[in-house]
């Protein structure tokens, strides 16, 4: 696979962007609005956690030039990071946050459904050399920024 291909941007970008927009409209309309429901009140933000981790990573990777391969490990690792942060440290620091094992579920989904649209960018025309170009033209492209900012 190429190495911008391991990024996929614009997909990235999406689903950075989507997952904040379903954030903010849950926060301010669902939430308020639908307080019986509890999927708007207690998971939807936990779906909604690790596509936004995940993309904002990868995002920064490319920006800085970092080229790291995204492998399994990488993802049931910061997974499993963000379940320990998240559900057992964050209730012994906040007197409000409570400890849910659905919520570790939420972040298992939200950790499939990034993966599964990430593969089907990555397949599809999204990740292609013109994508490529298109980050290239406006000085984006990994590295790019990096290398002008921290060579010696």
């Amino acid at each position: 696979m190429p190495k911008y291909a391991r990024y996929c941007p614009r997909a990235n970008i999406r689903i950075l962007i989507i997952s904040l927009a379903f954030f903010a409209v849950n926060q301010l309309f669902f939430k308020p609005s639908f307080p019986e429901i509890l999927f708007f009140s207690s998971w939807l933000n936990d779906l909604l956690v690790m596509p936004t981790i995940f993309s904002f990573s990868a995002l920064a990777r490319y920006v800085s030039g970092v080229l790291i391969v995204f492998n399994k490990y990488y993802y049931v690792g910061l997974l499993v990071f963000s379940s320990l942060v998240f559900e057992l440290a964050r209730p012994l620091l906040v007197k409000n946050s409570v400890a849910d094992w659905l919520d570790i579920i939420a972040y298992a989904v939200g950790t499939i459904i990034y993966l599964a649209v990430i593969r089907g960018a990555i397949s599809s025309r999204c990740c292609s050399s013109t994508s490529r170009r298109w980050w290239r033209l406006r000085g984006l492209h990994a590295g790019s920024w990096f290398s002008r900012t921290y060579s010696s």
